[in-house]
């Protein structure tokens, strides 16, 4: 994320469904990370966020739960992780509560490992609430396709600018070759229709009749 982004939003989502929660964190969280909503203070919530969130949960074990969890972002669309890690930490929130140093509890090279269901089925108690607050889901929807609402979040003195690609990303004679391959591969399948059309292969029940 630059500067921040997107935690700068998943903060809001934390604030917005557990308040208790967030400013536990806000208490217990160092200084160093500046966001508009932050004020120069970085919630732990935030530094155990970032690496979740810019990696699609790709950064904790196990691959196995980790694919569950990318079939719900790919069901329900990328921004969805903000949720899901929010999620998460609301899953700490008794140990995070009762402890004064709750950063070990939220450093993920120390945390549990990922529980697919656990996470969905959280995000998915807490969604509608997000989604009833119009401008917060807004900022979810749009951080990373929207520069001015990545400003907005961000409140950095060097705003975001992203700019239209003008050179293809992949060579002239790559994308020719793939072209190419795309054609051969559809006359292919067109052939194996057509040729299954002339030979139909007999159905089971007619092997049988036959024997």
């Amino acid at each position: 994320g630059h500067d921040g982004l997107p935690c700068g939003v998943y903060y809001e989502v934390l604030e917005l469904v557990d308040e208790e929660l967030y400013k536990h964190l806000s208490n217990h969280g160092p200084t160093g990370m500046k966001t508009a909503k932050t004020d120069g203070k970085t919630s732990l919530a935030t530094v155990f966020g970032y690496h979740m969130i810019s990696s699609l949960c790709g950064s904790v074990p196990p691959f196995t739960e980790l694919l569950k969890l990318w079939d719900f972002l790919l069901a329900f669309g990328p921004h969805m992780v903000v949720l899901c890690v929010a999620a998460r930490v609301i899953l700490y929130r008794d140990d995070l509560l009762a402890s004064t140093s709750p950063f070990s509890l939220l450093d993920y090279r120390k945390s549990s490992n990922l529980d697919a269901q656990a996470i969905i089925f959280a995000t998915m108690a807490f969604a509608g609430r997000v989604r009833g607050n119009a401008e917060l889901w807004h900022k979810i929807c749009q951080h990373a396709v929207d520069a001015d609402v990545c400003n907005a979040i961000v409140g950095s003195s060097k705003p975001v600018e992203w700019k239209p690609v003008e050179e293809p990303l992949l060579p002239p004679e790559y994308l020719k070759a793939s072209e190419n391959a795309r054609k051969e591969r559809a006359k292919k399948l067109s052939q194996d229709l057509e040729d299954e059309a002339q030979n139909p292969v007999p159905s089971q029940s007619a092997n049988e009749a036959d024997s």
